[in-house]
């Protein structure tokens, strides 16, 4: 391996020293180089399922950001994650190797994706960045995450013309920067409305922690926020925990919010009835409720298009 990996580094022009870490890093983690490059590919997908012209953004906490992960994945590899990945590309149980998991999971989708991505340790949810921006212009697909843990605010590195250029990973990256943008709701939308390609539909949730979305004040910004940028919000029901509990900072607030986007929402109320074993731990689901969101999502945004 280190002699393979010796020969790449003095290949022709066309290898940068930026491909051979990245080739290094792989190695590191122990995906299959062979399998990597023809599953990069995506015009090798044969796959019907896997639209074009897909435009989205996902505004939530982790429970959203393992739906976005299994949403990129499907749509880069034309089928959907299972338990059976290993290392899965959507969660890695040992939480100290979380940094780990950042880098692995976008080297996976390399140079597809790239990741505003920060994780202290311990867990401290106001200096966690986790912005992740994928864009397939073969399919013309494009999916961006951003984190947001209830009424915590969003906040990110990239200012929108910086976000599909090529960054270091998380360990190399600058742990003490300045955010280059930083507020509610709103200012997570207005980082949306800039991008290029700019998301068509923004789904959104406040997760399993204390928000503001049953301000009437912020609602309404929010709605002012999507129409300014010309994007359609959708509101995404926020998910069952195990044993069936929805978290307490759940209310009637959702079926207003889901109002105020013009009844343009999307229920998972199904997964009150999944068992303790389709669970990872007490809040994230595993990959098979995971992906039924994302069918689920998919079937709405091909109503909303007219596709069906």
């Amino acid at each position: 391996l280190i002699a393979y990996l010796k020969k790449l580094e003095g290949a022709t022009s066309d290898s940068t020293a930026e491909n051979s870490t990245q080739i290094r890093a792989i190695a590191e983690v122990g995906i299959n180089l062979s399998d990597t490059t023809t599953s990069s590919m995506n015009s090798s997908i044969a796959s019907t399922d896997v639209p074009s012209n897909f435009h989205i953004a996902i505004i939530g906490d982790s429970v959203a950001r393992f739906q976005y992960l299994a949403l990129r994945f499907f749509l880069h590899h034309g089928r959907h994650v299972t338990d059976q990945d290993t290392p899965n590309p959507i969660y890695f149980s040992v939480k100290k190797k979380k940094p780990f998991h950042i880098d692995y999971s976008t080297l996976l989708l390399n140079p597809y994706e790239e990741c505003d991505c920060y994780r202290r340790i311990p867990w401290d949810p106001n200096n966690i960045f986790d912005n992740r921006y994928y864009y397939d212009p073969i399919r013309n697909n494009s999916v961006t995450f951003l984190i947001k843990y209830g009424k915590r605010q969003a906040h990110g590195h990239w200012m929108p013309e910086e976000v599909h250029q090529p960054h270091n990973l998380s360990e190399t990256y600058n742990k003490y920067a300045r955010p280059a943008w930083a507020g509610n709701w709103t200012a997570a939308i207005r980082h949306l409305g800039q991008l290029k390609p700019k998301p068509k539909y923004v789904v959104f949730n406040a997760g399993h922690h204390p928000h503001d979305l049953g301000d009437p004040q912020m609602q309404d910004e929010i709605v002012a926020a999507f129409e300014e940028y010309g994007m359609l919000g959708i509101y995404s029901f926020t998910t069952y925990r195990k044993a069936h509990r929805l978290t307490g900072t759940v209310g009637d607030q959702e079926h207003v919010v889901c109002e105020k986007m013009e009844h343009r929402c999307i229920s998972y109320d199904w997964t009150k009835n999944l068992s303790a074993s389709e669970y990872n731990d007490e809040v994230h689901m595993r990959t098979g409720p995971i992906q039924r969101q994302n069918e689920e999502l998919i079937a709405y945004w091909r109503k909303l298009e007219g596709l069906n």
